[in-house]
Parts: C-alpha cells; sequence; structure tokens
C-alpha cells in the first residue's frame, strides 16, 4: 500500500473541515472560543474626557505666571467623583476633581493634588501648567467602529476586559466540537486499582488524551472500551453523539485490528489509511455516514500522541475558524541523524534562555517517559537527514492550544 505524504493526509483533513454553527454565549464563558464575527467598539474610549489623577481642574492659562515666589489663588467652585456629571461653569475657579471623573467643559488642565496647598479653602498652585496636562481625551484609546476581535480569533482574557468596556454581555462565537475517546485491546485495563496479569497494562492513552483536550477547553467523553469487538465498536459508534470520534489501537495490519473493516460496514468513507510520518504511521481518517469525523490513532503512545496533536488539533481549529497554526524556528542544540524519508515529530525541550531545542532521548514510538520533560514537538521534513547542530529546524509547543495561538 503506499503511504500518503503528511502534507497530503492534513490537506485532506483540513480540506472536509467546515466550521460548526454559531453560538450565543455569555461574555464570562467565552473565553477561549473562537469569535464568529467582527466585535466593534460601540463608542469612543474613554466616552469623554475625563482626569488622570486626583487634583484640580482649572484653564491652564491662569497658571501661566504661577511660581513659587508668586503662586496663584483660585476659589474651589466644586467637587467632582467619577460618575459625576459635569458642574455649572464658575470663571477663575477650580475644580477639585478625582481620577475619572469628567472634566468641566471650561477646563483644559489638571494639577495633582499633592502640587497643590490648601489656604482659606483656595487651592494655591506655584507652577504654570501645559495645555492639556493629565486629560485623557475622548476617543484616545478606541474609536466607535474600531475593531476588537475578527472573526476567527480566539477569545482571552485581554479582549474580555476591552469587550466588558463596551457592555458586551454575550458574544457570537463558534461550537467547539466535542470528542468522544475509544480505547481498544484485550489487554488494555482502565481500572487503575486492578492488579496487572502478565500481559495487561494500564490504559495511559486516554488519560493522556482527555487531559490535553480538557486543557485546551474541549468537551471530552470516555466511551466504552472495546476488547476487540467490531460489533461493540459499531454499535458505540452509533449511539455516540460526538462530532470527533478518536480511537486508540485497532487500525494496523494484525488480526485483532479491526477498525477499518468495521468502519466500511457502517458506511463510513476512509480519506486516508497510514500516512509517510514517524511515529504514527498507521494513522487513519475517516467520514462516518453522518459527516461526523473518525480517527484511529495508533496504539503506542507516542504515535496517539502524534495522532492527536498534528491532525486532531488541526481539525478543531478548522471546525472553529481558526486559520492553520503556525510552527517557529529553533536552534538545534546538538546534530540529529535522521533515518529514511518520512516526515518525523519528536519530542523535544527549548532552552529559553539561548533559544534553542534539544531532541529528547527515546524517540521509540512506545517509550513514554520523555512526555515527562517534553514542552515541544520538533518537526523533521521527508528530505531533512543528517542535520547539523545550531541548524534551525521547525518547532511547535507540546500543548495542544498553544499560548500563542
Amino acid at each position: 500500500m503506499t503511504l500518503m505524504a503528511y502534507t497530503d493526509a492534513l490537506n485532506a483533513v483540513l480540506h472536509s473541515a467546515q466550521p460548526l454553527e454559531a453560538v450565543h454565549l455569555p461574555l464570562s464563558a467565552s473565553l477561549g472560543r473562537v469569535a464568529a464575527s467582527d466585535l466593534t467598539a460601540k463608542f469612543d474610549l474613554p466616552r469623554f474626557d475625563n482626569s488622570m489623577m486626583d487634583g484640580y481642574a482649572l484653564r491652564f492659562e491662569a497658571t501661566e505666571h504661577a511660581s513659587p515666589d508668586h503662586p496663584v489663588f483660585f476659589p474651589i467652585a466644586a467637587t467632582i467623583a467619577a460618575g459625576d456629571e459635569a458642574p455649572a461653569i464658575q470663571p477663575n475657579s477650580a475644580y477639585a476633581i478625582m481620577t475619572g471623573a469628567a472634566i468641566p467643559p471650561d477646563c483644559n488642565a489638571v494639577i495633582a493634588i499633592e502640587n497643590t496647598r490648601l489656604i482659606d479653602k483656595q487651592v494655591v498652585i506655584a507652577q504654570a501648567l501645559n495645555e492639556h496636562e493629565n486629560i485623557r481625551f475622548a476617543g484616545e484609546d478606541f474609536k466607535a467602529g474600531q475593531t476588537i476581535v475578527q472573526a476567527g480569533e480566539r477569545i482571552h482574557a485581554g479582549h474580555i476586559a476591552v469587550l466588558a468596556s463596551f457592555g458586551y454581555g454575550e458574544i457570537s462565537v463558534y461550537r467547539a466540537p466535542t470528542v468522544g475517546l475509544i480505547s481498544t485491546g484485550k489487554e488494555i485495563i482502565n481500572n487503575f486499582d486492578a492488579p496487572l496479569q502478565s500481559s495487561q497494562i494500564y490504559n495511559s492513552n486516554t488519560p493522556y488524551l482527555a487531559a490535553q483536550l480538557t486543557e485546551a477547553g474541549i468537551t471530552t467523553t470516555i466511551l466504552p472500551h472495546i476488547a476487540d469487538e467490531p460489533e461493540q465498536f459499531k454499535q458505540t459508534l452509533e449511539s455516540s453523539t460526538n462530532d470527533i470520534i478518536i480511537s486508540t489501537g485497532a487500525v494496523s495490519m494484525g488480526q485483532w485490528d479491526f477498525i477499518p473493516n468495521a468502519l466500511r460496514e457502517l458506511g463510513a468513507t476512509i480519506i486516508f489509511h497510514k500516512v509517510a510520518q514517524k511515529p504514527g504511521k498507521p494513522i487513519l481518517f475517516a467520514r462516518l455516514a453522518d459527516g461526523r469525523y473518525f480517527f484511529g490513532l495508533p496504539g503506542n503512545p507516542a504515535s496517539c500522541a502524534v495522532g492527536l496533536r498534528f491532525f486532531v488539533q488541526p481539525l478543531i481549529r478548522a471546525l472553529q475558524g481558526l486559520l492553520p497554526e503556525s510552527s517557529w524556528r529553533l536552534s538545534l542544540s546538538e546534530a540529529y541523524d535522521k533515518k529514511g524519508a518520512f516526515r518525523h515529530f519528536l519530542k523535544a525541550r527549548v532552552n529559553w534562555q539561548n533559544h534553542s531545542v534539544n531532541i529528547l532521548n527515546g524517540q521509540e514510538s512506545f517509550k513514554i517517559s520523555p512526555l515527562l520533560t517534553a514542552n515541544t514537538w520538533v518537526i523533521l521534513t521527508e528530505t531533512q537527514n543528517e542535520i547539523a547542530a545550531h541548524t534551525s529546524v521547525n518547532v511547535v509547543s507540546a500543548k495542544l492550544w498553544p499560548d500563542h495561538s
């Protein structure tokens, strides 16, 4: 069987994806979701000219000749707190003003309270002020109609602060896909309190997948374990309602690798099965008869991790209207000899002090120890083989949903 190139396989996944429907969520529940439409400033921000600090508002021209030897005295016409309406104009006066309070229409400067004195209910000013000193102007931060969030942009805490300032109680976001996880294999034990028999192993793939997806804000369902029973597998798929189903194991060429045939019996369309990559060559991607998405990931832990990071994650992004993630370039700390003409995904750790990346020992697909320290994946293309130290290589975060995404 001819193996599909990684780039072709990824493009096939992305080509099949259309953003899910938009839903309205309270602003407080929108963190990490993806905006389904542009969100703009409803008005100028600040909405009105206001004081930058506690002090006194007045006309700067009246202080032109003020000095320590010849201070100027002003009666205090009124006190203006934040939220107060600007008072009526009183010529040749000063206004006690608080931070954020509206500037009276006849004033064009504010002097900080610590630079004044009070004598006989008058404020004493001993320095000349500049026009507009300590005043924040309407629209200085945002102009009405200015874009805050673009459609397809992921909402972060900064967005929420700004949107709240404009009174957005709820916003339109793409619905996040739900994911169902199926583990397979009669050797897999899900009860961690149960003692292992000689040929059994505890299930590490499902907890790993669930942890990564949960951290990314994706609702995840643990579906029944399938002990190499095709009929149970088919029943589980038919009864599930998740947008994406991920199985682990049973997709290679062994006697018990039943998933490809079971999918065909269900009327699914297998888009690809086996990709020219390491680890994770046996990966399978299909569309179920009802249009939902299915990934069959290999059972080895590193292969499972690669399938999630480099196939499932791009699909989740596309279903939420996000553009494909970009990698970044870092210097390889030590030379690396890649064998073969496959795309390689290598567990690695970044040293941010010198902006280099170290490929970790233990790249075999069955080894999970590198997951304890890996914070990135190094991506080597099909044509990269003997790679010298200090060569720039492509790197992505080990997180399913990187902070910069």
